[in-house]
C-alpha cells in the first residue's frame, strides 16, 4: 500500500511509535494483547475496512485454541480489501488428537491459513503441498491433499462454530483402488459422521470409491465387488468398552460381491485402511437392520459412522451370532428349487462355506444338502443325510495344554505345537495393554537391583537422617542407567526393541509352523498331506473314540489313512491357499524385522523423550514420600518404589508412542495369523466330515418321493453334489436307495439326475420356444443289481421327469425304460431272460413300448409292442432295432402302433439223423406323421440230414409305405456244408434284398 493515503479515513501506526496494541477474534474466541508493527496500515470507505494487519513480532507464542482445535502460530499477518480477508501471510500448524490415544495424533502444517470477515476459520494451504500421514487409532493410510474448516449447519454466520475438514486420498487393505472424500474431525481427533446434526449436507467423513472394486480370492480368482454406499471409517466414540485398547479401527464396505452360481451377496465389508497391504484381515457380515432400514433399502443407512450394530460387539458381528447379521447365499435353480445358505466367510482361505446343512424339495425327492465352497469363480454343494452327523471340531481355543486337541497334536508333532503356541503368546505380549512384559528387562538390569539397595538402606536409616538425599543419592545412578538404555537401545543387548524382535521371531516361527501342517510330501498333481493325515486321525481318535473305531472297522487301517489323505486332497485347492496366506503373512513379519522399520521407529520414539527422561525421575521422586519409609518394611519399600517407577512411565506419552507404534506392525499380523490358524483347523474338520459321510452313511427307512409319486417310489442314503459352470448349475446328481412298486418292491441302487437343458426344435416336445430353458430330472442305473421278486437280476434303468417353468402344470412329462441285462425269471416251464419295458406320460409323450423274450421246453418266443406318441426313437430302438433304422428322426413325433412276434417252431426233430426247424417273424406299424405304414418280416428254415448234411437260411425285411412309395430293405444268410473232415465243403453268405416301387434287388 505504500505510505500514500486513500481516499476515506486513514489508519496507520508509525514508525516511531510503541504501545499501539490490538486484539483479534479468531473462531469467535478473542486473542490476548499484541503490539501492531509499523506496516499496519489500514482505510475505511462506505465499502468497508481494507488494509494491512501486521503485528511487531508473534502475537500467540503459546498455543492458541479456535473452534476448539489446539493452532500453533510461526506468523500471523493479513490483508483486507472491502472487509474481507484479501490475502494472508499466516502460518503455523494445527494438531489433531488420536480419539484412543490423544499424543498419538497428528499435525497439519499450513501456510497459510485464511479468515472471514468475521474472523472464522475458512481454508488452509497446506504448508508442503499434499503430505501422508497415518491417523493412530485406524491405521489409516491417508495421503491429505487439501485443508480447510465447514462451518456448522445453522452457524453460517457463527466464526466459532466449525469442523476442521481434510480432503483425503485413502485406502483399503487388499484394494488397489484409492478412495477420496473429505474427513472432518471432532477436536478429539474423532470423524463427524452425517449424523451430527451439524454436519453440513454431503459432508459425511465418508469415501467414494471406484464403481466397481477388485481383491483377490482362492487360486488367482478375483472378486468384483460393487459398492452400494459411500466407504467410511468407523467412529472410535462408538466403539464398545475393551475395543479400544488393542483393537484397531477399520474402514467400512458395503455393496453387492459377485460370486459364482449364486445372486450377488449383500454383504458388509470391514478392513484395513492401509495401501498396498494383502495381509490385513477381511472381514464380511451381512448387514443389520433398524427401525425397518438396512443398507440395502436405505440410501443413508448408519450415518452415524458406527460400523456395527447398537449395543453389540463388532467381533461379535462379525462372526454373526446373530442370524440377522449374516451373508446368505441366495438362488432360486430351474424356478423350482431354492437354495438359501447362511454363510462362513473364511479370510484367509477367501472363501465362503454355509453354516449349516438345510433340506429342500428337489422336485421329486427331498435332500439335504450344505455349501462346500462358494467363491468367485466356483461353488460346490454337498448332498447326503450324514451332514446332520455331530462331529469333534478343532478350533484356536483348543490348543491349549489342558485339551484333548493339544495331546492328540502334541504327541504327533510336539516341535509344531511348541512353535504355534509361542507364536500365538508372542503376538499376545505385543499387544498387551502395559508395557511391564517388555521393560521388565530393561527395569531388571537397571532399577531392580538399585531398589533393592535402596529398600533396604532405607529401612535402617535412622528418624534424624536426611531421606530425601538418600532416595536421590541411590536412585540417580540406577537411572541414568536406565535412560541411557532407552535412548541407545540399538546398542544394548536386553533392550526393548531387541525383546519386540525376539516376540516377532517367534510369530514368524509360528507362522511357518502353520504353514508345515499341511505341507505336501508329493506333488502338486498329487498331494501327500502327510503330517496333516495323522494330525487328523490323532485327532479324531483322541476327541470322538467311537467314531474313530467304527471308521476303521468299515475301511481298515491303510484303507483309513489313504481316505484321510484324499479326503485332505479334495480340499486341496482351499489348502493350498490358506498355506499361501500363511506364508505371506510370515514374510510380512520376516520384512518388518529386516527392514528395521519397527526398531528404527521405536528407537526414535524412545529418542523424542528425552526431556521426558530427564524430567521422570523428578517426578518418581515426587510420588515417593519419605516420611512414610520408616513405617514400612524392605519388601514393602521395594514395591512402592517399582510401583511408583512403572507407573510413571505407564502414564508417559512415550508408552502411547510404544502402543501406537506396536499395533501399526502387529495389531494386523496377528489377526492374520490367528486367523490363519483357524482356517487351517477348519479344513480338518471338513475333513473328518466328508470321511463320516462317505464311509459312514446314515441307514434309515426309505422315503416317499414326493407329490404324486409318493405312494409308488421311495429313496434313502441319498449321497451327491451338484456340478457348478461359472453362473450355471448345469447337472445335479444325487445317489441313493431307490425303491419302486410293480407292484412288488423293485429295489436298487442308482442315481438321480437334475439336468437345466436349453429347448431345441418346435414346441410340441421342446417345451417352449428354442433356447427355452426346461427341466429334467433322470433317475437311473446301469447294470445295477436289483432285488424284485425274490431273485437277484441286473437292469438298465432309465426313467425322467420333465418340467416346464413356464407351464401352468410344471411337470410335463413322465418317461421310463428298464431293460434285462442279467439273470432269469422263472415261472413254471416259462424262463424269462430278455425283459424290457418303457412308457411315458405327459403334455407331448405318451407311449407304452416292451419287449420279452421266452424260452418255453427250450423253444424261444420273442415278441415287442409300441403304441403311442414319443418324441425319440429310443423307445423303438429298445423294441426292435431293426425299425428303428429304418425310420427317419421324429418331425418332431412319431404318433403311432408297432407290434411284432416271432418263434422257433421244431417241424421234425430225430436227432442228426433227419431234423427241421423254423423261425417266423412278422410285424406291423403305422405312424400318422406322413402317413407312414410298414410292416417287419422275418423268415428261416434249418435242416439237417445223416449227421453230415446240414443247410439253412435266414430273412429279415423291413418295410415302409409312405404316400405311393413302397420300400423294403432285407438282410439275411444262407449257408449250408455237407461231409465230414478233410473232404467236407462249406458255404455261408450273406444277403442283402432291396425293394422299391415293385423293383427288386440283390446282392450276396
Amino acid at each position: 500500500m505504500g505510505s500514500a493515503d486513500y481516499p476515506g479515513f486513514n489508519y496507520r501506526v508509525a514508525a516511531e511509535s510503541s504501545g499501539i496494541v490490538a486484539r483479534s477474534v479468531l473462531g469467535g474466541e478473542t486473542s490476548p494483547v499484541y503490539a501492531l508493527g509499523p506496516r499496519s496500515k489500514y482505510y475505511t470507505r462506505f465499502g468497508g475496512v481494507s488494509g494491512t494487519h501486521e503485528p511487531t513480532t508473534l502475537p500467540f507464542p503459546d498455543p492458541v485454541l479456535i473452534c476448539g482445535y489446539l493452532f500453533e502460530f510461526e506468523n500471523f499477518a493479513l490483508s483486507f480489501l472491502g472487509s474481507r480477508v484479501h490475502d494472508s501471510r499466516t502460518s503455523g500448524s494445527l494438531y489433531i488428537p488420536d480419539p484412543a490415544v490423544p499424543a498419538n495424533g497428528f499435525t497439519v502444517e499450513f501456510d497459510p491459513l485464511f479468515f472471514s470477515c468475521l474472523g472464522g476459520l475458512t481454508t488452509a494451504d497446506l504448508a508442503n503441498g499434499p503430505f501422508d500421514h497415518t491417523p493412530s487409532y485406524w491405521n489409516a493410510d491417508l495421503s491429505a491433499l487439501a485443508a480447510s474448516f465447514t462451518p456448522k449447519v445453522g452457524a453460517e454466520c457463527d466464526p466459532g462454530e466449525a469442523f476442521f475438514t481434510l480432503g483425503v486420498r485413502a485406502y483399503a487393505s487388499n484394494i488397489a483402488t484409492a478412495f477420496h472424500g473429505n474427513l472432518l474431525f471432532y477436536p478429539d481427533g474423532d470423524l463427524v459422521p452425517g449424523a451430527d446434526p451439524s454436519s453440513p449436507p454431503g459432508r459425511d467423513s465418508r469415501l467414494s470409491p471406484a464403481s466397481i472394486v477388485r481383491f483377490d480370492g482362492p487360486g488367482g480368482e478375483v472378486y468384483n465387488f460393487t459398492p452400494l454406499h459411500a466407504a467410511y471409517l468407523n467412529r472410535h466414540a462408538d466403539a464398545p468398552a475393551g475395543f479400544n485398547g488393542t483393537a484397531q479401527g477399520f474402514i467400512n464396505l458395503v455393496g453387492l460381491l459377485d460370486v459364482a452360481f449364486f445372486r450377488d451377496l449383500e454383504v458388509h465389508i470391514h478392513t484395513g485402511a492401509r495401501r498396498e497391504n494383502t495381509t490385513d484381515p477381511i472381514h464380511i457380515a451381512g448387514g443389520w437392520s433398524e427401525s425397518g432400514s438396512d443398507f440395502f433399502t436405505t440410501d443413508n443407512f448408519d450415518l452415524g459412522n458406527r460400523g456395527f450394530p447398537p449395543a453389540a460387539d463388532p467381533a461379535a458381528y462379525r462372526a454373526g451370532n446373530t442370524p440377522a447379521w449374516r451373508v446368505h447365499a441366495r438362488q432360486e435353480w430351474l424356478d423350482v428349487v431354492n437354495f438359501d445358505y447362511d454363510l462362513l466367510w473364511d479370510t484367509t482361505a477367501r472363501a465362503f462355506r454355509s453354516r449349516s446343512p438345510r433340506s429342500s424339495d428337489l422336485l421329486v425327492v427331498s435332500a439335504r444338502h450344505r455349501l462346500k465352497h462358494l467363491s468367485a469363480a466356483t461353488a460346490e454343494i454337498d448332498f447326503g443325510a450324514a451332514l446332520d452327523i455331530e462331529v469333534p471340531e478343532i478350533s484356536l481355543a483348543g490348543l491349549t495344554p489342558a485339551t484333548p486337541v493339544f495331546d492328540a497334536v502334541n504327541g504327533v508333532a510336539d516341535l509344531l505345537t511348541d512353535a504355534l503356541l509361542d507364536g500365538l503368546n508372542a503376538s499376545e505380549r505385543l499387544l498387551n495393554d502395559l508395557a511391564d512384559d517388555f521393560f521388565k528387562d530393561v527395569f531388571a538390569a537397571t532399577l531392580d537391583p538399585i531398589t533393592d539397595t535402596l529398600a533396604a538402606a532405607l529401612s535402617e536409616l535412622g528418624e534424624e537422617a536426611n531421606l530425601q538425599q538418600a532416595i536421590d543419592d541411590l536412585l540417580g545412578p540406577a537411572f541414568t542407567a536406565l535412560r541411557n538404555q532407552f535412548l541407545f537401545a540399538s546398542n544394548i543387548a536386553g533392550t526393548v526393541t531387541n525383546t519386540i524382535d525376539a516376540e516377532l521371531a517367534l510369530m514368524e516361527a509360528g507362522l511357518q509352523a502353520a504353514a508345515d501342517l499341511f505341507a505336501n510330501a508329493g506333488t502338486s498333481s498329487d498331494p501327500q498331506y502327510t503330517l496333516a493325515s495323522t494330525i487328523l486321525g490323532a485327532v479324531l481318535e483322541a476327541l470322538d473314540a467311537p467314531m474313530y473305531a467304527n471308521l476303521l472297522a468299515s475301511i481298515g487301517g491303510p484303507a483309513l489313512d489313504a481316505a484321510i489323505n484324499q479326503a485332505l486332497r479334495d480340499r486341496t485347492a482351499t489348502i493350498e491357499q490358506v498355506r499361501s496366506n500363511l506364508h505371506q503373512v510370515r514374510a510380512v513379519v520376516a520384512a518388518v524385522r529386516s527392514a528395521g522399520h519397527l526398531g528404527n521407529e521405536m528407537r526414535d520414539a524412545f529418542t523424542g523423550a528425552a526431556a521426558f527422561l530427564d524430567d521422570a525421575q523428578d517426578r518418581i521422586r515426587d510420588a515417593l514420600d519419605p516420611d512414610t519409609f520408616a513405617e514400612w518394611a524392605a519388601t514393602e519399600i521395594n514395591v512402592l518404589i517399582r510401583t511408583a517407577v512403572r507407573d510413571t512411565f505407564n502414564a508417559s506419552p512415550l508408552i502411547g508412542d510404544f502402543h501406537r507404534i506396536l499395533r501399526s506392525y502387529v495389531y494386523e499380523l496377528d489377526a492374520a495369523m490367528r486367523s490363519g490358524l483357524d482356517s487351517a483347523f477348519a479344513q480338518i474338520n471338513i475333513a473328518i466330515i466328508g470321511l463320516v459321510d462317505a464311509f459312514l452313511p446314515l441307514d434309515g427307512p426309505l422315503a416317499g418321493f414326493l407329490g404324486d409319486l409318493a405312494g409308488s417310489a421311495a429313496s434313502g442314503r441319498i449321497d451327491g453334489y451338484a456340478r457348478i459352470q461359472g453362473d450355471a448349475l448345469r447337472t445335479l446328481r444325487l445317489d441313493a436307495d431307490f425303491e419302486f412298486s410293480l407292484p412288488d418292491p423293485f429295489a436298487f441302487n442308482g442315481y438321480l439326475e437334475i439336468n437345466q437343458l436349453n429347448s431345441s426344435g418346435s414346441s410340441t416336445c421342446a417345451f417352449g420356444a428354442p433356447g427355452d430353458l426346461v427341466t429334467e430330472v433322470k433317475l437311473g442305473a446301469e447294470n445295477v443289481k436289483v432285488g424284485w421278486l425274490g431273485k437277484e437280476l441286473r437292469f438298465n434303468i432309465d426313467t425322467k421327469f420333465t418340467f416346464n417353468p413356464a407351464a401352468a402344470t410344471r411337470l410335463v412329462g413322465m418317461a421310463g425304460q428298464m431293460e434285462m441285462t442279467g439273470g432269469t425269471v422263472d415261472f413254471e416251464a416259462f424262463q424269462i431272460d430278455d425283459l424290457g419295458a418303457a412308457t411315458a406320460f405327459g403334455a407331448t409323450e405318451n407311449y407304452l413300448a416292451a419287449k420279452v423274450g421266452i424260452l418255453f421246453n427250450g423253444d424261444r418266443i420273442f415278441g415287442g409292442v409300441f403304441f403311442g406318441r414319443t418324441c425319440s426313437l429310443d423307445p423303438l430302438q429298445m423294441v426292435d432295432p431293426d425299425v428303428a433304422r429304418v425310420l427317419p428322426a421324429p418331425n418332431p413325433t412319431f404318433t403311432g402302433v408297432y407290434a411284432y412276434g416271432q418263434a422257433f417252431i421244431p417241424i421234425v426233430n430225430v436227432g442228426c439223423l433227419f431234423r427241421v426247424s423254423a423261425v417266423a417273424g412278422i410285424g406291423v406299424f403305422a405312424f400318422a406323421e406322413d402317413a407312414t405304414v410298414g410292416g417287419k418280416m422275418l423268415l428261416g428254415a434249418d435242416a439237417r440230414a445223416i449227421c453230415a448234411v446240414n443247410v439253412g437260411g435266414e430273412i429279415v425285411l423291413v418295410g415302409t409305405k409312405a404316400g405311393n412309395d413302397m420300400n423294403f430293405l432285407g438282410s439275411g444268410r444262407i449257408y449250408g456244408s455237407a461231409g465230414a473232415k478233410p473232404l467236407k465243403v462249406e458255404f455261408d453268405k450273406k444277403v442283402t434284398l432291396t425293394y422299391k416301387n415293385r423293383k427288386w434287388d440283390y446282392d450276396y
